[in-house]
């Protein structure tokens, strides 16, 4: 950076000489000859971007590069850090564009990424990705979600994707495994298309799941 800061270039510089932006034709320039590099370079060039990124604590654009540049772990890791602050501004969007473009991996999901994708599932009327998840990790899986942080209202979501997909039973043994007072304000079975958890029990992730009809 020293170097370059005592060349004549295009450049703004801030105060203390770490920073630097490039002037908009400058940038066009630097775009383009982006565009002309080969495959490899490129991705080696976004995965040391990314690095940068998160060295300045901007983990989201790292996340968005990573996934670009194909290297989809560590986007995963990246995107555990910053995915609560996503869901906490409703930004569905993005947590779904970030959880379309990962890869599963063996063994059992990071409680972020089930939180993240059980709110995408309940915001956008997306029951498959409950379903998915339990599928693949099977009962153990849901059985142990009590016991964890946040884990009683991720059960109550998972609950609810199979409700509205019709696996009845499957949602009467999640709700057994419930604690009271989840269970307290949880679907009952008598009516399965139309009955859910009642919103206050859940941020504000999509419409009120009482208003919906059966649409997974």
């Amino acid at each position: 950076m020293a170097a370059l800061r005592h060349r004549r270039l295009p450049l703004a510089w801030s105060r203390d000489g770490t920073r630097m932006r490039p002037l908009p034709r400058f940038r066009g320039y630097l775009r383009k000859r982006a565009d002309a590099m080969g495959e490899n370079a490129r991705r080696e060039l976004r995965r040391r971007h990314a690095t940068l990124l998160e060295a300045s604590g901007r983990h989201e654009e790292a996340v968005t590069e990573l996934l670009m540049a194909g290297e989809a772990a560590a986007a995963r890791r990246a995107a555990e850090q910053v995915l609560a602050g996503v869901l906490d501004r409703l930004d569905l969007a993005t947590a779904e564009s970030w959880l379309d473009r990962m890869r599963p991996t063996p063994g059992p999901p990071a409680p972020e990424l089930v939180s993240a994708a059980l709110r995408v599932a309940f915001g956008r009327e997306q029951c498959w990705r409950g379903l998915r998840l339990a599928d693949e990790h099977g009962p153990f899986w849901w059985g142990a979600l009590p016991g964890q942080p946040g884990g009683s209202e991720d059960l109550a979501l998972l609950l609810w994707c199979f409700w509205h997909a019709g696996r009845t039973d499957e949602a009467r043994q999640m709700l057994r495994v419930m604690p009271p007072a989840a269970t307290a304000t949880s679907p009952r079975p008598s009516c399965p298309w139309r009955t859910a958890p009642p919103s206050h029990r859940f941020r504000t992730y999509g419409p009120t799941p009482r208003a919906r009809s059966r649409s997974c």
